[in-house]
């Protein structure tokens, strides 16, 4: 049953870091333009960086949850241990989201110069 619950995790985890990857990455440039006053090679250069960052936290904090991962037996198990791990990736990456966005907001405010 490990096996199912593997599988339909990475799925549906690896899509939604895609997508959502993809999505701040597209819409955090012209945030990140504003708030560096239009510098466009730096912006793009902390895109970039935000972006691969997000990856491998991501990637790294999937892969962390298949190893604890305890053993399941039948299918609400299977449904109980894939929620819980997809919901605590998620408010994880929601709290990391938030707090980018607050060191952003204050860099900016300080114009430090990289």
């Amino acid at each position: 049953m490990n096996v199912i619950a593997y599988s339909c995790y990475f799925g549906i985890v690896f899509s939604v870091i895609l997508f959502v990857g993809h999505y701040l990455y597209k819409n955090g440039k012209p945030l990140l333009l504003k708030r560096f006053h239009h510098d466009t090679d730096l912006a793009l250069k902390i895109n970039t960086l935000l972006l691969v960052g997000y990856y491998l936290v991501n990637l790294g904090g999937a892969i962390l949850a298949v190893a604890i991962w305890p053993e399941v037996t039948d299918l609400s198990e299977v449904l109980r241990s894939l929620f819980y791990f997809l919901c605590r990736l998620l408010l994880i990456l929601g709290y990391l989201h938030y707090i980018n966005l607050l060191i952003i907001n204050i860099l900016s405010k300080k114009h430090i110069k990289f």
